[in-house]
C-alpha cells in the first residue's frame, strides 16, 4: 500500500523535505461520492463496462461496508464502531393464543426449500469447564446478494461441554416434537479452537459437526452477517425470549477484544457456511443439492 504509507508518513517526510514534497491525492471510488473529481453523479460507477452499479452494489452486499469501503472506495474505515444496527428485521415464529401469548404448539414459520444448519460458538473445549456457549438454528433461501436468513431457535448461556452437546441435539430435532430436522453444526476449527469439533464429536459421535475456518478475525468474519442484518435480510423472531439478548449482543458488537461475542460468532459461522454452500451454484443446482452438505433431509414440513 504505497499510497497509504506515504500519507501515513506525510508529516515526517515534510519535515525532512520541506517545500520539495508535493503530494496530490486523487481518490476515484468505484461508486461516486459527493464532490466526485470526475463530476459523476453520486452512486455512478467508475468503470461501468466492467463493474456497473448493480454488480458493485451486489459485491458490497456480500462483503459488507467495511471491506467495500477499503477495497472499492479507497476509504478504509477503522474497527471499533458498531457493526450491526439496533433494529433488525423481525418475523412471527409461533401462532398466537387468544390472550396474545405465543402458541408454542403451532409454528407459523416453516421451512419451504430453505437450507438449514446450526451455527455454534462453544467457548469451552474442556469437558468439565462451564463457560458461555451460543448456538442458533439458521434457515437460508436464495444465493449471493439475494440470500435471506431466518434465526429459528437458539441459546446463549453458561454450560459444560456435555450439556452443550445435549442442547445441540435438541436444536437439531427442531423446536416442536416430531420435526427431526437433523441439522449439522458449524463450529470454528482453527487455532485454539481446532480441537473443539473433535471434543464435541467424542462426547457424542452421532453429532454431525462441521469444522469451519473463519473469514479473518471476529470483525471480518461478521461482515456478511452484518450486511444481511443491516439490509433487513437476517430475520429474528418477535415472539421468543432469547431474541432480546441476541439483538443486544449483536447491536453492541465492535470487534474489540474482551467483548461479549459468543452470539456474533455463532451467527457469523452459520451465515458464512450457508452462503458458501451455494455461491458457485445455479438455482437448479441449489434445488438438486438443497440440504448438502449439512446432512439434513429434504422433507416437506
Amino acid at each position: 500500500d504505497l499510497i497509504g504509507r506515504i500519507l501515513a508518513k506525510e508529516d515526517e517526510l515534510r519535515e525532512e523535505l520541506g517545500d520539495q514534497l508535493v503530494i496530490v491525492r486523487i481518490r476515484l471510488p468505484a461508486l461516486a461520492e459527493d464532490g466526485d473529481p470526475l463530476g459523476r453523479q453520486i452512486g455512478e460507477a467508475l468503470w461501468a463496462v466492467r463493474f456497473n452499479e448493480r454488480r458493485l452494489n451486489a459485491i458490497r452486499a456480500v462483503i459488507g461496508e467495511y471491506s467495500f469501503a477499503a477495497l472499492y472506495q479507497q476509504n478504509p474505515r477503522y474497527k471499533g464502531a458498531l457493526l450491526f444496527s439496533a433494529a433488525p428485521s423481525r418475523f412471527q415464529l409461533w401462532d398466537t393464543l387468544p390472550d396474545g401469548a405465543p402458541d408454542i404448539s403451532r409454528m407459523v414459520w416453516v421451512p419451504r426449500g430453505h437450507r438449514m444448519l446450526i451455527g455454534c460458538d462453544p467457548a469451552a473445549s474442556e469437558k468439565t469447564k462451564a463457560d458461555y456457549s451460543a448456538a442458533y438454528v439458521l434457515a437460508a433461501i436464495g444465493w449471493g446478494e439475494d440470500m435471506e436468513v431466518w434465526v429459528i431457535d437458539g441459546f446463549s448461556r453458561q454450560m459444560t461441554v456435555p450439556k452443550l452437546v445435549r442442547n445441540l441435539q435438541a436444536l437439531r430435532r427442531g423446536p416442536m416434537p416430531g420435526q427431526n430436522w437433523e441439522l449439522a453444526v458449524a463450529v470454528e476449527a482453527v487455532g485454539a479452537f481446532k480441537a473443539v469439533p473433535q471434543t464435541l464429536f467424542e462426547e457424542d459421535p452421532t453429532l454431525p459437526v462441521m469444522g469451519v475456518v473463519p473469514n479473518g478475525d471476529k470483525w471480518m468474519n461478521a461482515q456478511l452477517a452484518a450486511s444481511l442484518w443491516n439490509r433487513g435480510k437476517l430475520h429474528v423472531p418477535v415472539d421468543v425470549p432469547w431474541a432480546k439478548n441476541l439483538i443486544h449482543r449483536l447491536s453492541n458488537f465492535t470487534g474489540a477484544k474482551g467483548g461479549k461475542d459468543d452470539e456474533v460468532d455463532a451467527i457469523s459461522h452459520g451465515v458464512n457456511e450457508l452462503f458458501k454452500a451455494v455461491q458457485n451454484q445455479t438455482p437448479n443446482d441449489e434445488q438438486a443439492n438443497l440440504w448438502s452438505p449439512f446432512g439434513c433431509q429434504g422433507r416437506a414440513l
